[in-house]
């Protein structure tokens, strides 16, 4: 179609009038359309209008296309339309209704217990409320129950400390007490031993040879340890002496003699031979008295028997059956030295056996102790 021809058929329509964009084939269809309309509905039915066939043939195939396709869009309709009045539509009123009374009910159940599910929410969150201010309280009181138990704890662990340095302190106690036990605290003070033909006390030799002289300090120290010694077990044993009671004092120890209220010295000076006092004599005679009523005693019994018979002031030999006197007066150097070294070997029998008597001690301690928990 020519341009004039466009315009001419075109004319009168205000939509076409210089569009912004050209129209498109749909738009210049209807346009077309609606002006044939109009064009035949009116009164005047001459038609003095030129049309081209290029145009008419144009338009006559989309009315044509158009007719087409509305012709299948009543025939989809009519066959559905068919389809529909062919189905049955035959619904139980009746079973309906009971459905939906059923279901009525059903809404009202179901409404009833949302309501007592909602008063049992209220009621839980009411208890909710009441459980957290309890465990607000809970908490508190942990809290304070956690700084007291973390006090006790620290406490505890200082106690534990101290008890574990107490075990310690005792081990080291109890190793000491069996080491002392061990000890003889006598026999570790009075070391009575030998030195050639001379019996010894702590070193100090206790007797006399023209060979080899001994002066009296050396004896009287002698002396004064034998009766520190003697006097130190009659103590321990918690015996006590008859007719007689011993002084040590060292180098200057004598004897008591009770009945007579008169002291004998345990010590000498000045010459050995040429002696005209004999108190000595009578103080050694009293200290082998006394060893012998130790012996003796009750509480002696325990003492290691003697190896020198002790007869009033003499001491025997057992294998030569000789007795020795203790006494200067009248007796040999060689003799009244030998007879003093066997002094001091009976006196350390009695010093060996205080081990012996600490035990029968034990002994008999335990024994008072489960008879009293027997009664």
């Amino acid at each position: 179609m020519d341009s004039d021809h466009q315009d001419y058929l075109l004319e009168g329509w205000t939509i076409l009038e210089t569009p912004l964009e050209p129209p498109g084939e749909l738009a210049c269809f209807i346009n077309i359309s609606e002006y044939l309309e109009k064009l035949l509905s009116s009164e005047d039915s001459k038609i003095d209008h030129r049309v081209c066939g290029e145009c008419v043939e144009k338009l006559t195939l989309q009315m044509e296309q158009k007719w087409r396709e509305a012709d299948m869009e009543v025939m989809d309709y009519s066959m559905f339309l068919m389809k529909i009045q062919k189905e049955s539509f035959d619904i139980d009123l009746i079973q309906r209704g009971k459905e939906l009374k059923d279901l009525l009910e059903e809404e009202e159940n179901l409404k009833s217990e949302l309501s007592r599910a909602k008063e049992e929410e209220e009621k839980v969150t009411t208890e909710l409320e009441a459980q957290k201010e309890i465990n607000k309280q809970l908490m508190k009181k942990e809290e304070s129950f956690h700084k007291i138990y973390s006090r006790y704890l620290h406490s505890y662990h200082f106690l534990e400390d101290n008890m574990i340095t107490l075990n310690h302190e005792l081990g080291y106690a109890r190793g000491r007490v069996v080491a002392l036990g061990k000890t003889n605290a006598f026999d570790a003070t009075f070391n009575i031993w030998h030195e050639g033909h001379f019996g010894t006390i702590n070193g100090f030799k206790l007797g006399y040879l023209p060979s080899a002289q001994i002066d009296w300090e050396e004896i009287n120290t002698a002396w004064g340890q034998a009766s520190l010694l003697l006097f130190a077990l009659a103590r321990k044993m918690n015996f006590t002496f008859r007719k007689f009671r011993l002084v040590p004092y060292g180098n200057r120890s004598y004897i008591e003699v009770l009945a007579e209220q008169n002291k004998v010295p345990l010590f000498e000076s000045g010459s050995f031979k040429f002696r005209m006092d004999d108190s000595l004599d009578i103080a050694m005679a009293a200290f082998l008295d006394c060893l012998q009523q130790l012996k003796e005693s009750k509480r002696g019994r325990c003492i290691i028997d003697f190896p020198y018979k002790i007869e009033s002031t003499r001491l025997q030999d057992p294998t030569s059956g000789i007795s020795y006197s203790v006494k200067i007066q009248f007796n040999s150097e060689r003799c009244w030295t030998k007879s003093l070294k066997y002094l001091l070997t009976n006196l350390k029998c009695a010093l060996v056996s205080v081990p012996i008597l600490e035990k029968e001690k034990e002994r008999i301690f335990f024994k008072n102790m489960r008879s009293i928990r027997h009664r």
